[in-house]
């Protein structure tokens, strides 16, 4: 039965992608995916408005992300709640929006999951956000969980862009090689894309991160209603990036 649910959100998914072709920016990481999606969606969204989409809530798994695709913005908890949804996945096909691009959240849970998600994707751009030990139980080691994020790189094309936190070890680790356009970002290493004169401060009860965006054609200064190093100031530069 779960293999028939794969297969009917795939193939409603796939026709969809087919129909409206939108450039897909996919995301995947150990930690840090919501974060670097929500600031990607909101930097894209000053240019292109409504022809912009981004996974809603956690529909990032085999099942998620063609629900995501869709235009749905929760998953079914129960047997029951699933009906309606499989009984108007046709429809949404047909009448879902258009969109341009697609921000997609990839997660992997158990070895194949990336590769499973890019075989019917296809994304322009690839995201990396950090590697570490999750889900040990399904992977073993991380050396397999490394493989499996790197599955993201390996499904571009020669023209694709993979964005990359090199601030991150694992990260690193793959950050070389491939056919691809490589966009790397961080505040403590030599990167594209880097951090400098990071501060915070409670302004009017709401914490503010300052910084600078240096880059080797550009320079500026953002201020963000966050705090936080590591977390915010990396989505940010993941989002210029």
């Amino acid at each position: 039965m779960k293999s028939l649910l794969f297969s009917y959100l795939r193939f409603w998914a796939v026709r969809y992608l087919n129909r409206v072709k939108p450039e897909i920016i996919a995301i995947t990481g150990s930690v840090g995916k919501t974060s670097a999606k929500d600031a990607i969606f909101a930097v894209l969204n000053e240019k292109y408005g409504n022809d912009i989409s981004a996974t809603s809530g956690n529909l990032n798994t085999e099942t998620g992300v063609p629900l995501s695709i869709l235009g749905y913005k929760n998953s079914p908890k129960n047997f029951l709640s699933w009906i309606p949804v499989l009984v108007s996945v046709p429809f949404k096909c047909v009448m879902q929006k258009k969109y341009r691009l697609m921000i997609l959240e990839l997660a992997a849970d158990k070895p194949g999951d990336i590769k499973y998600l890019t075989s019917f994707i296809h994304p322009k751009i690839a995201v990396l956000t950090a590697i570490g030990p999750a889900h040990m139980e399904a992977f073993g080691s991380i050396e397999n969980i490394i493989e499996e994020k790197a599955n993201l790189l390996r499904a571009l094309p020669a023209d694709g862009k993979a964005i990359l936190n090199i601030e991150d070890d694992n990260v690193r680790k793959i950050s070389y090689g491939g056919r691809w356009e490589k966009i790397t970002y961080a505040i403590n290493q030599d990167a594209d894309i880097v951090a400098k004169n990071i501060s915070t401060k409670i302004l009017n009860y709401q914490g503010v991160t300052s910084f600078e965006v240096v880059s080797k054609k550009d320079k500026f200064k953002v201020e963000t209603p966050t705090l936080g190093k590591e977390g915010n100031v990396l989505a940010c530069l993941c989002a210029t990036a």
